[in-house]
């Protein structure tokens, strides 16, 4: 049963992303919603990193199926930078969650050709696909 830890609001109060930590599956799931700057992923993923160090975590699910940004002046810190940082706490794999032809499509496409060689990556379209896929793998 997923467990949410962290909330994250912007400027207006508004939460953009929701980190959730699935216990029995050493994974946390982070939601977007709407926008993302690059200094709000920053946030989020920094306040990750510190909170990982007490919590394993051995798989990363990036719900993107709210999000209306792409990323593109993020893709590179966060896969080049933090995604490294992760796999040095024990990440193993990715699993990332989008509508096909949406804007978090697009960032995922971006992310696999990027990690695909340092993590285990997994594209879905609905999050109980991946959920489901998580809770027997």
């Amino acid at each position: 049963m997923p467990v949410t830890v962290h909330e994250f609001k912007n400027e207006f109060g508004k939460v953009y992303c929701k980190m959730l930590h699935l216990v029995n599956n050493q994974a946390i799931v982070l939601e977007w919603y709407g926008y993302s700057t690059k200094n709000q992923v920053e946030a989020v993923t920094n306040w990750i990193d510190q909170w990982c160090i007490q919590h394993p975590c051995i798989t990363l699910v990036n719900d993107c199926t709210y999000i209306q940004s792409v990323w593109f002046d993020t893709i590179e810190w966060f896969t080049r930078i933090w995604v490294q940082k992760m796999i040095r706490h024990g990440l193993q794999r990715f699993v990332h969650i989008a509508k096909q032809d949406s804007f978090g499509d697009r960032i995922g496409v971006q992310l696999q050709k990027i990690l695909a060689d340092d993590v285990q990556f997994y594209k879905f379209s609905l999050r109980e696909e991946a959920i489901n896929w998580l809770e027997t793998n």
